[in-house]
């Protein structure tokens, strides 16, 4: 019964992807993803059950599907953070492994129906070998797919802190659960029998469904990515040293940047992007996101959240808000998200904003 779950959901969410009318490329992946888990536990179900012993020569195809799981989930993970693959170049070494997998099962595929069912029945009798292979495999790359997720992941963090003010529904933390649910399946191929593995594939996708099918990428579309040297840290002078921005134009950006946030107060705009702030400014977002890093000593989501907590302190001190919530003046100064605000406040402070104003 809980298998049929696992068929039945990983089908739903891939149909209801598909019926999805504005489709980014990434939910392309996650739809292609969805269908090919359904398929491969059907598989799974049908050998468990002996029906899939009715056309022997089906057995087998799955050898290497457990591959393309970790290898799906890291093309997902570049996708949804802006890193797209696009050339059948950047593609095929992905599937390396399992070409390597099908082809030391070529004895395998060529044997007659009932050797195939007699070898499936009696544990891959006279296979051994290749099954040791296969496990290793699909071990070392689902580990290492899962690894790389989980540095693209996080590298893209530092990425978006550059890009945008609010980072709130960006961080995909919910990928990231998803890569180390990844990680529990490759422990369990190594110490359960396939029903248990399943069950934890079934809850994987149950974790998916609740919480991957309406994610929007990270990068939305139209958002200038960084170059990397100007994401480093900004200690690292020598990261901008062929960048063409002189000290003297530096100072004339940052002098303009603080003016125009004194008198506009364009902190206040919750959904504030890098490359907006350039266009008011009429300079490339490279540009600013450096003069931000190297003086002012933080990246873009720090210089403009701590302007927002000092505009919070100085507006709950005035008279005529003190009929509002501390909330309801967070969200004027910019902030968008109570848990967003409460943990940037005491980053900045040291205390949560109700301690602050009771000392």
């Amino acid at each position: 019964m809980w298998i049929y779950v696992g068929i039945v959901l990983s089908l739903f969410l891939g149909l209801l992807i598909l019926l999805k009318r504005q489709k980014e490329r990434s939910d392309y992946l996650l739809m292609i993803w969805m269908f090919f888990l359904s398929f491969h536990q059907l598989l799974f179900f049908l050998t468990f059950n002996e029906t899939l012993y009715q056309f022997p020569h089906l057995l087998g195809i799955q050898f290497s599907f457990p591959v393309f799981h970790g290898v799906l989930l890291f093309l997902y993970a570049n996708e949804i953070t802006g890193l797209k693959t696009r050339s059948f170049k950047q593609l095929w070494p992905h599937f390396i492994a399992p070409i390597v997998i099908n082809s030391l099962a070529i004895p395998f595929f060529i044997l007659s129906g009932n050797e195939k069912v007699y070898i499936f029945k009696n544990d891959g009798i006279g296979f051994e070998w290749f099954m040791i292979i296969q496990l290793s495999i699909i071990l070392i790359s689902g580990g290492t797919y899962t690894f790389l997720t989980l540095r693209r992941i996080r590298k893209s963090r530092n990425q978006i802190e550059n890009l945008f003010s609010d980072t709130y529904h960006k961080q995909l933390r919910w990928l990231e659960y998803v890569a180390y649910g990844m990680i529990g399946i490759w422990i369990l191929v190594f110490l359960f029998d396939d029903w248990v593995i399943f069950s934890g594939v079934v809850l994987l996708v149950l974790f998916i469904g609740l919480f991957g099918i309406n994610q929007t990428p990270a990068f939305i579309p139209g958002i200038a990515l960084i170059k990397e040297e100007h994401i480093q840290q900004p200690t690292e002078q020598n990261r901008y040293s062929k960048s063409g921005l002189t000290n003297i134009k530096s100072q004339e950006i940052k002098d303009q940047l603080n003016s125009i946030m004194e008198e506009k107060r364009l902190y206040r705009q919750s959904d504030l992007t890098l490359d907006q702030l350039a266009k008011k400014l009429a300079i490339h977002p490279n540009y600013l996101s450096q003069v931000i890093n190297e003086l002012e000593g933080k990246n873009f989501y720090h210089y403009i959240n701590d302007l927002r907590v000092n505009a919070f302190i100085e507006e709950v001190g005035k008279d005529h808000n003190q009929n509002y919530t501390l909330l309801a003046i967070a969200f004027e100064c910019g902030f968008n998200s109570k848990s967003t605000f409460n943990k940037y406040f005491k980053k900045v402070t040291g205390q949560t904003p109700s301690q602050y104003f009771k000392s």
